[in-house]
């Protein structure tokens, strides 16, 4: 990854393997996460900091607990949860290093677009109830405890995602008491309110309200006028009026199912057998994971390597007028699409196909001499990677 000159480098881990920039990602309730750089491994990672409340501060073994949490996180290797590196408390911030996502979450994809194909939803609730299945299965288990669609981060393409930010989360065993923070208030199960002692179904809860938001696009409990006003309306399990907008009966089904009190409510791996997220027989591309079920228009990506600096790129999309970007190799394709705007004309398969070529293609310039490199063509006919030499530059 190469960073921008407006990065400003201003704190490294203490280990000296990770660089923190001043530039800030995303900003949350006593979290902030800024963009940063793994020097050992040249990859952009994403710096969190999360203020150390008083409660944090006087209980020693949950700020231990905190702290050993990622290390364990790291461990767990799986499709749908996204790694931790490092973790560590000072300057009254406790300090995280996780894998960094350009492409954004599923909160700010809602807000931005209607999701009208509901192959989508299932195809992001799928992974996600994965994801849930290996933390709560895991021994001990662990509960992440503040799920919400901005903590579903989206993983190099938009059919891709992974649970995230588990800072919050809580390595549960039995007979240890959950501590009291948890979750935004849209998102917190009712018996966090009203029990010392909850599991792990809480975050089936929350997990049903991102599915909401999904369907909506409303924040749940978008109604009411502040936070006490919502906690007052989850304690007495009072359901948000977004709910009631969803006309679809078997969505709206799946979503009062997750909702449901705690005592009857399914497990992440019962949820994955849901009539709701089995393939239709009915459909015409029943084992699609792409965003949208539309077929990428046919494109070609022509490029001329300038030898200093990054390859000059013009991406042709049938239909379009020509898109000119530029390719620094060094960079990775999330950042080179989200830097220069490609997603602004093109469907979710047209970005998932391009980003997958450009991908190859930095594999490609990577493992060669670029000073040999002239001319390239890609196009999306044959879904591979072909550098070819011609005798006019004209793009």
């Amino acid at each position: 990854m190469a960073s921008s000159s407006n990065d400003l480098v201003v704190e490294t881990d203490p280990s000296g393997q990770y660089k923190r920039y001043d530039t800030i990602i995303r900003m949350g309730n006593k979290r902030t996460v800024y963009k940063g750089l793994d020097g050992a491994n040249l990859k952009e990672i994403a710096w969190s900091k999360v203020e150390v409340t008083g409660e944090m501060r006087d209980d020693k073994n949950l700020l231990q607990r905190l702290c050993a949490e990622p290390q364990l996180l790291n461990s767990l290797r799986h499709d749908n949860v996204v790694s931790c590196f490092n973790v560590w408390i000072g300057d009254e911030k406790i300090n995280m290093i996780a894998e960094s996502f350009p492409l954004g979450n599923i909160g700010e994809y809602v807000r931005k677009h209607d999701v009208t194909d509901i192959n989508a939803i299932k195809n992001w609730c799928t992974q996600i109830l994965k994801g849930l299945d290996h933390l709560h299965r895991h021994d001990p288990k662990i509960i992440h405890r503040d799920i919400d669609c901005d903590k579903i981060f989206f993983d190099g393409s938009f059919d891709r995602v992974k649970i995230g930010e588990l800072g919050f989360g809580w390595i549960f065993e039995e007979g240890n008491e959950t501590p009291t923070f948890c979750s935004k208030p849209q998102f917190m199960a009712p018996e966090v309110l009203k029990e010392n002692h909850h599991n792990e179904l809480v975050d089936i809860h929350s997990f049903g309200m991102c599915v909401l938001q999904m369907v909506t696009r409303e924040t749940p409990y978008s109604e009411c006028r502040s936070n006490q006003h919502i906690l007052g309306r989850v304690g007495r399990r009072i359901m948000p009026d977004a709910l009631s907008k969803v006309t679809d009966s078997e969505v709206k089904r799946f979503i009062e199912k997750c909702l449901r009190p705690a005592s009857d409510r399914p497990t992440a791996n019962e949820l994955l057998n849901d009539s709701f997220l089995q393939p239709s027989v009915s459909s015409s591309v029943a084992a699609s994971s792409s965003l949208s079920m539309n077929e990428p228009r046919p494109f070609r990506i022509k490029g001329k390597s300038l030898e200093t600096g990054p390859f000059k790129m013009t991406l042709f999309i049938a239909g379009e007028e020509p898109i000119k970007f530029d390719f620094p190799v060094n960079d990775t394709t999330q950042e080179v699409m989200e830097k220069e705007g490609l997603s602004a004309r093109m469907s979710d398969a047209e970005l998932s196909l391009v980003s997958e070529l450009l991908g190859k293609l930095k594999t490609e310039l990577s493992s060669s001499d670029g000073s040999e490199m002239k001319l390239l063509q890609i196009t999306s006919e044959e879904r591979e990677v072909r550098i070819s030499f011609q005798e006019t530059d004209e793009q």
